[in-house]
């Protein structure tokens, strides 16, 4: 829903932690790094339910953004 909203072209490609205010934010984006890797090459591979079952594990650093952040 927020990004339905924004108009313009989004062009960034890497995560600025500079920018992050709360240890949350940090744990998530560290979270997101550690499986980037596994998750592409299982993309690649078409192993599709082994890539929600690693991002399902996001959960917890997921609702901690969302409760402390948004």
């Amino acid at each position: 829903n927020i990004l339905s909203k924004y108009q313009e072209d989004m062009q960034s490609h890497t995560v600025n932690p500079a920018f992050f205010d709360e240890a949350v934010e940090k744990e998530l984006a560290h979270q997101l790094e550690m499986i980037h890797g596994e998750v592409t090459r299982l993309c690649q591979a078409g192993q599709y339910n082994e890539v929600l079952l690693r991002l399902a594990s996001l959960r917890k650093p997921v609702d901690d953004f969302f409760d402390k952040v948004m």
